[in-house]
Parts: structure tokens; sequence; C-alpha cells
């Protein structure tokens, strides 16, 4: 599935970008996704995300996964 991401602030500071596609297997998460945009992106962005990412699929807010245990 194709995804695109908005970054404002300091996430778009920390990736470099202001938006970015990224193709996902279908049935990919959030927490899937959070992760690609990690690995992309590196620790920076990964930091600047920690608790200040706000996230809409077709126009409705989701809650990001919290830390894994």
């Amino acid at each position: 599935m194709r995804v695109t991401v908005l970054f404002g602030g300091q996430l778009a500071e920390a990736a470099g970008v202001h938006r970015e596609e990224l193709e996902l297997p279908e049935g990919s998460s959030l927490a899937d996704l959070l992760g690609e945009l990690g690995r992309i992106h590196g620790p920076r962005l990964t930091s600047a995300m920690a608790g200040r990412v706000l996230v809409l699929v077709n126009g409705r807010a989701l809650s990001p996964p919290g830390p894994a245990r």
C-alpha cells in the first residue's frame, strides 16, 4: 500500500524532507510505518518522534503505539 507522510516542524528538520511517499506491504501497522521511517531517517527522527506524533489516516486521528515492552 502507498502511504504519504507529511512532516512538520522538528520532524521535517530531523527527516530532511516535508513529504515522503512509501510503499508498505498490505496489512502494515502504524508501528511498521514508524519503524520504517526510523530505519530510513535514523535515530534523529526516531528521537524527534518520541511522544510527539500526530497521525491521521484518511483524516482520522490515531494513537501511535507505545514503547515496546
